[in-house]
């Protein structure tokens, strides 16, 4: 089988190639056995069908990608349903944090160090617990959900990878990354949904 972190552009050559082999394999069937007990005017029919009918099942295969798009969710790379994250540095303090958090009427902060790296995440609860123990000059970096712990998607990754990703962690939004831990936008499940929901 072939594996689920390969691109999908190469899962689908492999796919093709397999296709192909299968295809020759027929045909060299028919003509291997069947020679003898068909004339030519049925094997130039039997191999003019199969090709007819291979058209026919991509273009129905292709029909039903148009009609359920949600089906082919390995063909969506997660940028296209990204938004912008809203960062702040690892040196905010918790006051300052939960400002941001109003202002903007959101529940979590992606934090970035001092080189720009994504190094982790703030939400609500995290300020909360702080301003319970009176210590909301803390700064962010303290009590931050680091890199690490947190489940992220990748650059390019796809959407069917994304959304298994969504349902394993139980997080309905997901940090995305580039190879060198960049922070590039947020996938939210919603978002995903509600993408997808247009295309039906």
């Amino acid at each position: 089988m072939i594996g689920d972190d390969l691109d999908p552009r190469i899962k689908n050559t492999f796919y093709l190639l397999f296709g192909t082999i299968v295809y020759l394999a027929v045909i060299s069937f028919f003509l291997f056995f069947l020679t003898e007990t068909m004339s030519g005017t049925e094997i130039l029919f039997a191999l003019t069908l199969l090709p007819l009918l291979a058209i026919f099942v991509m273009v129905w295969g292709y029909g039903m990608k148009l009609r359920m798009p949600g089906l082919e969710l390995e063909y969506f790379p997660v940028e296209k349903s990204m938004r912008p994250p809203t960062i702040i540095k690892e040196n905010t303090t918790a006051k300052e944090a939960e400002g941001i958090m109003k202002k903007g009427k959101i529940d979590f902060l992606n934090i970035l160090d001092e080189n720009g790296f994504f190094s982790g995440i703030v939400t609500k609860a995290d300020i909360l617990k702080v301003r319970e123990k009176g210590k909301m000059i803390s700064k962010v970096r303290d009590f931050m959900t680091k890199r690490e712990k947190i489940v992220h998607a990748f650059e390019r990754e796809d959407l069917k990878s994304v959304m298994k990703k969504i349902g394993q962690s139980k997080h309905s939004r997901l940090p995305v990354l580039d190879k060198n831990n960049r922070l590039l936008g947020i996938v939210d499940s919603v978002e995903i949904s509600d993408m997808l929901s247009k295309l039906l």
